[in-house]
């Protein structure tokens, strides 16, 4: 069986389908009509120019104007204004009516009302309403009829007087800012431009900027933490927690003791203080301190210069003497510790110690007899 394409029907398909179908075969049915079409493939509503809607089941309330097929809003035909366009625009052909307020939109060169009255502004245009001269470029006056000297910038409508560009000053603007000078009438100063290059004249804005600086206009320092040619150098830590300076990086300030680009450096040892600048020439048996330049003794010396070996009736040894003696008599080396003997406590050592290596190798042959006789008798 032969199946129509959509919007025809017949034997051979050659039939239109009424308007009140639609489809292959025209088997759909228009929920338009009769106030509409249905288009052949999609069924979709084309309303009648007075009907509105989905189904364009609504009539059309513009008295003088064309409904929007879905929303209902009238589109006036032309002298005509309001929500149904129903009222007279009372305007001169010079003008275009405002369908929303019905306010006349004069065309170039009309003012008043109704856009009946000419402009007399020598080409240029004029206010809607009072008809006062609007100028174009490069003219001034009353009627437009001077014409403007302002090279680098425009007139003042009323006098002439010339209101620069950015970049340019002068009674008729004519002169550039001078190196160094930008913005309106040149009054602001360039930042640091690198190599003391002028920035633009209309924006300040320079090419590159001097180390230390950042920003269009080379007119923001560098934040803490960074530095070099637009801040894009990050500082290594200063020791002492200091920011670094913000052109060449280096430490601005070392706390004593401490020295070096970075602050990473300790004073070499007969040096202390600030920047490592003092030398340590009175400590006589010990080292100086690195930042205070105090003396730091030697073992068994004590005092502000490490000169004092100390005795008292209890004994002390160690740095600064601070350790106290565990002899039973207090009797230590100063730098150890030890306990130092007498000569004749020396002397009972001594002969302790031969005893020793005498007895020794007797109590060693002993014990081996004895092993050797507990053996025998065994083996009886």
């Amino acid at each position: 069986e032969c199946r129509c394409r959509s919007g025809y029907f017949g034997a051979t398909c050659d039939m239109k389908c009424p308007s009140q179908f639609w489809g292959p075969d025209c088997r759909g049915k228009c929920d338009c009509h009769p106030n509409g079409s249905c288009e052949d493939v999609t069924g979709a509503c084309t309303c009648n120019p007075n009907r509105w809607g989905p189904n364009c089941e609504r009539a059309c309330d513009c008295q003088k104007g064309q409904c929007n097929q879905e929303t209902g809003a009238c589109t006036c035909y032309a002298g005509f204004w309001g929500s149904q366009c129903s009222t007279n625009c009372h305007c001169s052909i010079n003008s275009v009516c405002d369908v929303g307020t019905g306010q006349c939109h004069c065309n170039p060169g009309w003012y008043g009302r109704n856009c009946g009255a000419q402009c007399a502004c020598n080409g240029s245009p004029c206010d809607q309403l009072t008809g006062r001269c609007r100028c174009r470029q490069r003219l001034w006056g009353t009627y437009c009829e001077r014409m403007c000297q302002c090279i680098h910038g425009r007139c003042n409508q009323a006098d002439g007087s010339c209101t620069c560009r950015p970049g340019f000053r002068g009674r008729f603007c004519r002169e550039p800012c001078p190196a160094g000078f930008y913005g309106q009438n040149c009054r602001n100063r360039c930042g640091h431009c690198k190599g003391q290059q002028p920035c633009k004249v209309a924006e300040g804005r320079c090419v590159a900027c001097e180390r230390g600086w950042n920003g269009t206009r080379c007119d923001q320092m560098c934040a803490p933490g960074s530095f070099g040619g637009n801040c894009e150098d990050v500082c290594s830590p200063c020791k002492d927690g200091h920011f670094c300076n913000r052109i060449d990086g280096n430490c601005p300030h070392c706390n004593p003791g401490w020295m070096g680009d970075r602050c990473e450096l300790k004073c070499l040892n007969g040096t202390y203080g600030e920047n490592c600048v003092n030398n340590c020439n009175s400590c006589f048996n010990g080292m100086c301190h690195f930042a205070t330049g105090e003396c730091l003794c030697d073992p068994g010396f004590s005092g502000a210069y490490a000169k004092t070996i100390l005795f008292s009736a209890m004994s002390f040894y160690g740095v600064k003497c601070t350790q106290i003696c565990s002899c039973h008599d207090n009797n230590c080396n100063t730098v150890t510790g030890a306990c130092n003997l007498q000569p004749n406590q020396r002397m009972g050592v001594m002969a302790a110690g031969v005893l020793v290596t005498c007895l020794l190798p007797l109590l060693l042959s002993l014990l081996c007899c004895c092993c050797i006789c507990r053996q025998n008798k065994q083996n009886e």
